[in-house]
């Protein structure tokens, strides 16, 4: 990810900057449960988010996966995105 640094104080404050914005669709194909999940209200959810969590968003999802015990479901897309798992 690009940095930008900004210095109005004696401290350095470092933001995050996403490198290209992520899309619904782009979310919808990587988190892949269409049988299950809603993909109206996932992207009435998504809409609602800041492109700061929507990048973050899809880049745990990855995560998530592989952090799931062995045979344990996952989540549908609208509650992953509700639960924020991301934050976690």
């Amino acid at each position: 990810m690009l940095m930008e640094m900004k210095s109005k104080s004696p401290f350095m404050k470092i933001e995050l900057i996403p490198e290209r914005e992520v899309t619904f669709e782009a979310f919808w194909q990587h988190y892949d449960d269409k049988v299950n999940s809603s993909k109206k209200r996932t992207k009435a959810k998504w809409e609602k988010m800041t492109k700061t969590q929507q990048t973050k968003a899809y880049h745990y999802i990855d995560k998530y996966f592989a952090s799931l015990p062995y045979g344990t479901r996952k989540k549908y897309a609208e509650t992953y995105l509700n639960a924020e798992l991301w934050n976690n």
